[in-house]
Protein backbone atom coordinates (compact mmCIF):
# COMPACT_ATOMS: atom_id res chain seq x y z
CA UNK A 1 0.00 0.00 0.00
CA UNK A 2 2.98 2.39 1.08
CA UNK A 3 5.07 1.74 -2.43
CA UNK A 4 2.10 2.33 -4.11
CA UNK A 5 1.10 5.55 -2.63
CA UNK A 6 4.44 6.54 -3.36
CA UNK A 7 4.86 5.29 -6.99
CA UNK A 8 1.46 7.47 -7.93
CA UNK A 9 3.09 10.62 -6.04
CA UNK A 10 6.38 10.18 -8.16
CA UNK A 11 4.39 9.44 -11.49
CA UNK A 12 5.29 12.00 -14.25
CA UNK A 13 2.78 10.15 -16.15
CA UNK A 14 0.01 7.50 -16.44
CA UNK A 15 0.68 3.83 -16.70
CA UNK A 16 -1.20 0.17 -16.45
CA UNK A 17 -1.58 0.93 -12.64
CA UNK A 18 -1.94 5.00 -12.23
CA UNK A 19 -4.14 6.94 -13.51
CA UNK A 20 -4.72 10.82 -13.50
CA UNK A 21 -7.87 13.05 -13.25
CA UNK A 22 -7.62 16.77 -12.89
CA UNK A 23 -11.08 16.93 -11.68
CA UNK A 24 -13.97 15.01 -10.94
CA UNK A 25 -17.75 16.04 -10.35
CA UNK A 26 -20.02 13.99 -8.00
CA UNK A 27 -23.24 14.94 -9.41
CA UNK A 28 -21.57 14.19 -13.35
CA UNK A 29 -23.36 10.70 -14.73
CA UNK A 30 -20.28 11.09 -17.43
CA UNK A 31 -17.75 11.52 -14.48
CA UNK A 32 -19.15 8.77 -12.72
CA UNK A 33 -19.44 6.28 -15.83
CA UNK A 34 -15.78 7.41 -17.05
CA UNK A 35 -14.36 6.66 -13.20
CA UNK A 36 -16.38 3.22 -12.95
CA UNK A 37 -14.39 2.33 -16.45
CA UNK A 38 -11.38 2.84 -14.82
CA UNK A 39 -11.38 1.72 -11.70
CA UNK A 40 -12.26 -2.09 -13.38
CA UNK A 41 -9.46 -1.78 -15.81
CA UNK A 42 -7.18 -1.13 -13.05
CA UNK A 43 -8.68 -3.67 -10.95
CA UNK A 44 -8.82 -6.08 -13.58
CA UNK A 45 -5.19 -5.53 -14.12
CA UNK A 46 -3.58 -5.53 -11.54
CA UNK A 47 -4.97 -3.32 -8.73
CA UNK A 48 -3.11 0.16 -8.95
CA UNK A 49 -4.30 3.92 -8.13
CA UNK A 50 -6.39 6.99 -9.39
CA UNK A 51 -5.03 9.99 -8.52
CA UNK A 52 -7.30 13.51 -8.01
CA UNK A 53 -6.39 16.96 -8.70
CA UNK A 54 -3.43 16.32 -11.33
CA UNK A 55 -2.99 16.98 -14.55
CA UNK A 56 -1.25 14.48 -17.50
CA UNK A 57 2.22 15.04 -15.93
CA UNK A 58 1.73 14.05 -12.20
CA UNK A 59 1.27 17.66 -11.55
CA UNK A 60 -1.49 19.34 -8.20
CA UNK A 61 -4.04 21.57 -10.75
CA UNK A 62 -5.11 23.50 -7.46
CA UNK A 63 -8.67 21.38 -7.19
CA UNK A 64 -10.24 21.12 -4.09
CA UNK A 65 -10.51 17.49 -3.66
CA UNK A 66 -12.66 17.93 -0.75
CA UNK A 67 -15.87 17.11 -2.42
CA UNK A 68 -13.92 13.64 -3.50
CA UNK A 69 -12.51 12.67 -0.17
CA UNK A 70 -16.22 13.27 1.43
CA UNK A 71 -17.82 10.89 -0.89
CA UNK A 72 -19.32 7.62 1.08
CA UNK A 73 -17.60 4.62 0.30
CA UNK A 74 -20.42 2.93 0.10
CA UNK A 75 -21.32 4.88 -2.96
CA UNK A 76 -18.67 4.33 -4.96
CA UNK A 77 -19.54 0.42 -4.22
CA UNK A 78 -22.95 1.12 -5.60
CA UNK A 79 -22.00 2.95 -8.53
CA UNK A 80 -20.29 -0.77 -9.91
CA UNK A 81 -22.41 -2.85 -9.18
CA UNK A 82 -25.38 -0.80 -10.99
CA UNK A 83 -22.91 -1.99 -14.35
CA UNK A 84 -21.51 -4.85 -13.06
CA UNK A 85 -23.76 -6.66 -10.35
CA UNK A 86 -20.83 -7.34 -8.21
CA UNK A 87 -19.97 -5.85 -4.97
CA UNK A 88 -16.44 -4.46 -5.43
CA UNK A 89 -15.17 -2.71 -2.12
CA UNK A 90 -11.44 -3.96 -2.45
CA UNK A 91 -10.70 -0.24 -2.24
CA UNK A 92 -9.46 2.63 -0.12
CA UNK A 93 -9.97 6.65 -0.74
CA UNK A 94 -6.78 8.48 1.25
CA UNK A 95 -5.20 12.35 1.11
CA UNK A 96 -1.91 13.59 0.89
CA UNK A 97 0.04 16.20 0.01
CA UNK A 98 1.78 17.49 -3.34
CA UNK A 99 3.81 20.58 -4.06
CA UNK A 100 1.27 22.08 -1.26
CA UNK A 101 -2.23 20.64 -2.66
CA UNK A 102 -4.22 18.39 -0.89
CA UNK A 103 -4.62 15.10 -3.41
CA UNK A 104 -7.08 12.20 -3.37
CA UNK A 105 -6.17 8.99 -4.29
CA UNK A 106 -8.28 6.15 -4.65
CA UNK A 107 -5.88 2.80 -4.39
CA UNK A 108 -7.64 -0.46 -5.80
CA UNK A 109 -6.91 -4.32 -5.06
CA UNK A 110 -6.61 -6.57 -7.78
CA UNK A 111 -9.24 -9.07 -8.30
CA UNK A 112 -8.76 -12.80 -9.12
CA UNK A 113 -10.97 -13.07 -11.81
CA UNK A 114 -11.97 -10.11 -14.64
CA UNK A 115 -15.52 -8.46 -13.96
CA UNK A 116 -17.86 -8.04 -16.93
CA UNK A 117 -19.89 -5.27 -17.35
CA UNK A 118 -23.82 -5.66 -16.82
CA UNK A 119 -25.12 -2.59 -18.15
CA UNK A 120 -23.12 -0.33 -20.57
CA UNK A 121 -22.43 3.34 -19.48
CA UNK A 122 -24.31 5.29 -20.95
CA UNK A 123 -24.53 9.20 -20.35
CA UNK A 124 -26.38 12.45 -21.56
CA UNK A 125 -23.93 14.94 -23.58
CA UNK A 126 -26.34 17.68 -24.36
CA UNK A 127 -28.69 18.15 -27.57
CA UNK A 128 -30.90 14.73 -27.36
CA UNK A 129 -27.15 12.93 -27.40
CA UNK A 130 -26.00 9.69 -25.38
CA UNK A 131 -22.48 8.59 -25.49
CA UNK A 132 -21.51 5.19 -23.66
CA UNK A 133 -18.23 4.70 -21.76
CA UNK A 134 -18.49 1.39 -22.52
CA UNK A 135 -20.75 -1.21 -23.67
CA UNK A 136 -22.70 -4.64 -21.94
CA UNK A 137 -20.87 -7.60 -21.82
CA UNK A 138 -17.35 -5.87 -22.43
CA UNK A 139 -14.22 -6.92 -20.30
CA UNK A 140 -12.16 -3.84 -19.78
CA UNK A 141 -8.28 -3.68 -18.91
CA UNK A 142 -5.35 -1.13 -18.57
CA UNK A 143 -3.29 -0.83 -22.28
CA UNK A 144 -0.47 1.39 -20.87
CA UNK A 145 -2.41 4.62 -20.18
CA UNK A 146 -5.96 3.57 -21.31
CA UNK A 147 -8.89 1.51 -20.27
CA UNK A 148 -9.88 -0.33 -23.05
CA UNK A 149 -12.08 -3.56 -24.18
CA UNK A 150 -9.73 -6.41 -23.33
CA UNK A 151 -8.22 -9.14 -25.56
CA UNK A 152 -7.47 -12.68 -25.81
CA UNK A 153 -4.18 -11.78 -24.09
CA UNK A 154 -5.76 -9.84 -21.48
CA UNK A 155 -7.70 -12.93 -20.70
CA UNK A 156 -4.73 -15.39 -20.91
CA UNK A 157 -3.17 -13.26 -17.86
CA UNK A 158 -5.72 -12.94 -15.91
CA UNK A 159 -6.38 -16.45 -15.80
CA UNK A 160 -2.78 -17.62 -15.63
CA UNK A 161 -2.35 -15.25 -12.35
CA UNK A 162 -5.23 -16.68 -10.95
CA UNK A 163 -4.16 -19.85 -11.54
CA UNK A 164 -0.18 -19.05 -10.43
CA UNK A 165 -2.08 -18.35 -6.99
CA UNK A 166 -4.03 -20.80 -6.49
CA UNK A 167 -0.54 -23.18 -7.53
CA UNK A 168 1.38 -21.78 -4.77
CA UNK A 169 -1.61 -22.10 -1.77
CA UNK A 170 -0.92 -25.67 -3.48
CA UNK A 171 2.68 -25.48 -2.61
CA UNK A 172 2.48 -23.74 0.62
CA UNK A 173 0.29 -26.51 1.94
CA UNK A 174 2.33 -29.16 0.16
CA UNK A 175 5.98 -27.78 1.72
CA UNK A 176 3.94 -27.87 5.51
CA UNK A 177 3.77 -30.65 5.05
CA UNK A 178 7.28 -31.96 4.18
CA UNK A 179 8.87 -29.72 6.56
CA UNK A 180 7.37 -30.57 9.29
CA UNK A 181 8.87 -31.98 12.38
CA UNK A 182 9.43 -35.53 12.86
CA UNK A 183 6.80 -37.14 15.03
CA UNK A 184 4.41 -34.76 13.68
CA UNK A 185 0.50 -35.41 13.10
CA UNK A 186 -0.70 -34.66 9.77
CA UNK A 187 -4.86 -34.29 9.65
CA UNK A 188 -6.60 -33.98 5.99
CA UNK A 189 -9.91 -32.32 6.84
CA UNK A 190 -12.40 -33.17 3.59
CA UNK A 191 -14.64 -30.90 2.20
CA UNK A 192 -17.62 -32.06 4.19
CA UNK A 193 -15.31 -32.05 7.23
CA UNK A 194 -16.77 -30.11 10.72
CA UNK A 195 -14.13 -27.71 11.33
CA UNK A 196 -15.15 -26.51 14.28
CA UNK A 197 -13.93 -30.06 15.77
CA UNK A 198 -10.65 -28.32 15.58
CA UNK A 199 -11.10 -24.80 17.36
CA UNK A 200 -8.16 -22.55 17.40
CA UNK A 201 -8.50 -19.32 19.58
CA UNK A 202 -5.91 -15.96 18.39
CA UNK A 203 -4.79 -14.20 21.82
CA UNK A 204 -2.58 -11.19 22.41
CA UNK A 205 -1.37 -12.89 25.34
CA UNK A 206 2.80 -13.18 24.71
CA UNK A 207 2.59 -16.14 27.36
CA UNK A 208 0.22 -18.28 25.89
CA UNK A 209 1.45 -21.44 24.36
CA UNK A 210 2.31 -21.48 20.93
CA UNK A 211 0.05 -23.03 18.25
CA UNK A 212 0.30 -23.44 14.32
CA UNK A 213 -2.00 -20.93 12.83
CA UNK A 214 -5.04 -22.28 11.32
CA UNK A 215 -5.21 -21.18 7.52
CA UNK A 216 -5.99 -17.46 7.60
CA UNK A 217 -8.99 -18.41 4.77
CA UNK A 218 -10.49 -20.31 7.61
CA UNK A 219 -9.44 -17.90 10.40
CA UNK A 220 -10.73 -14.75 8.48
CA UNK A 221 -12.78 -16.00 5.85
CA UNK A 222 -15.04 -12.28 5.49
CA UNK A 223 -13.99 -9.35 3.15
CA UNK A 224 -16.05 -6.44 4.00
CA UNK A 225 -19.28 -6.69 2.15
CA UNK A 226 -19.61 -10.17 3.51
CA UNK A 227 -18.51 -8.97 7.24
CA UNK A 228 -21.34 -6.53 6.72
CA UNK A 229 -23.82 -8.96 5.81
CA UNK A 230 -23.19 -11.75 8.64
CA UNK A 231 -23.30 -8.79 11.39
CA UNK A 232 -26.83 -7.70 9.39
CA UNK A 233 -28.35 -10.96 9.79
CA UNK A 234 -27.56 -10.55 13.39
CA UNK A 235 -28.68 -7.31 14.19
CA UNK A 236 -32.78 -6.56 14.83
CA UNK A 237 -34.44 -6.61 11.54
CA UNK A 238 -34.95 -2.27 11.95
CA UNK A 239 -31.20 -1.77 12.28
CA UNK A 240 -28.91 -2.19 9.40
CA UNK A 241 -25.56 -0.81 8.67
CA UNK A 242 -22.92 -0.53 5.54
CA UNK A 243 -20.23 -0.73 4.25
CA UNK A 244 -19.13 3.26 5.53
CA UNK A 245 -20.22 2.05 9.20
CA UNK A 246 -17.55 -0.70 8.34
CA UNK A 247 -15.48 1.51 7.38
CA UNK A 248 -15.86 3.96 10.39
CA UNK A 249 -15.30 0.99 12.78
CA UNK A 250 -11.92 -0.05 11.30
CA UNK A 251 -10.92 2.74 11.75
CA UNK A 252 -11.63 4.21 15.26
CA UNK A 253 -11.03 1.20 16.86
CA UNK A 254 -8.06 0.36 14.69
CA UNK A 255 -9.44 -2.74 13.44
CA UNK A 256 -6.78 -3.29 10.71
CA UNK A 257 -4.40 -3.41 13.56
CA UNK A 258 -5.21 -6.17 15.57
CA UNK A 259 -4.48 -9.64 14.07
CA UNK A 260 -7.45 -11.07 15.74
CA UNK A 261 -9.87 -9.03 13.31
CA UNK A 262 -7.94 -8.43 10.21
CA UNK A 263 -5.50 -10.06 7.90
CA UNK A 264 -4.45 -9.23 4.63
CA UNK A 265 -3.26 -11.32 2.23
CA UNK A 266 0.10 -11.36 -0.20
CA UNK A 267 -3.10 -11.30 -3.09
CA UNK A 268 -6.50 -9.69 -2.79
CA UNK A 269 -7.92 -7.70 -0.21
CA UNK A 270 -8.44 -7.77 3.39
CA UNK A 271 -9.57 -10.28 5.31
CA UNK A 272 -12.18 -10.24 8.77
CA UNK A 273 -12.70 -12.82 10.99
CA UNK A 274 -16.04 -13.87 12.93
CA UNK A 275 -14.50 -12.75 16.02
CA UNK A 276 -14.84 -9.31 14.62
CA UNK A 277 -18.37 -10.08 13.56
CA UNK A 278 -18.77 -10.63 17.46
CA UNK A 279 -17.56 -8.03 18.86
CA UNK A 280 -19.23 -5.40 16.88
CA UNK A 281 -22.81 -7.04 17.78
CA UNK A 282 -21.16 -6.73 21.09
CA UNK A 283 -20.61 -3.22 21.10
CA UNK A 284 -23.93 -2.75 19.97
CA UNK A 285 -25.70 -4.68 22.78
CA UNK A 286 -23.90 -2.65 25.42
CA UNK A 287 -24.54 0.80 23.93
CA UNK A 288 -27.69 0.89 21.29
CA UNK A 289 -25.93 4.25 19.86
CA UNK A 290 -22.64 2.45 18.58
CA UNK A 291 -23.12 3.12 14.86
CA UNK A 292 -24.37 6.57 15.04
CA UNK A 293 -21.59 7.46 17.30
CA UNK A 294 -19.23 5.70 15.11
CA UNK A 295 -20.41 7.47 11.90
CA UNK A 296 -20.39 10.99 13.81
CA UNK A 297 -16.85 10.72 15.35
CA UNK A 298 -15.71 9.68 11.89
CA UNK A 299 -17.23 12.52 10.73
CA UNK A 300 -15.81 14.69 13.35
CA UNK A 301 -12.26 13.11 12.69
CA UNK A 302 -12.94 14.25 9.30
CA UNK A 303 -13.46 17.75 9.46
CA UNK A 304 -10.87 18.32 12.14
CA UNK A 305 -8.17 17.30 9.95
CA UNK A 306 -9.66 19.63 6.98
CA UNK A 307 -8.87 22.54 8.97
Amino acid sequence: MVKLIEEALSAGSENSSIEFKESFDPQSAQDWCELVKDIVAIANTKGGAIVFGVNDDGEPMGFDVNPVLQIDPAEFTDKIYRYTGYQFSQFQMVSFEKNGHTLATLLIDALPLPLVFEKPGTYDIGQGKQRSAFSAGAVYFRHGAKSEPGNTNDLTLAFEHRLEQVRENWLKNVRQVIEAPLGSTVITIGPSSDLSALPVRLSDDPNAPLISAVSPDTTHPYRQRELMDVVNQRLPEDIRINQYDVLCIRRLHDIDGKRTFHYLPKFGGPRYSPALADWIIQQYEQDKEFFTKSRQMAHDQKVKKGR
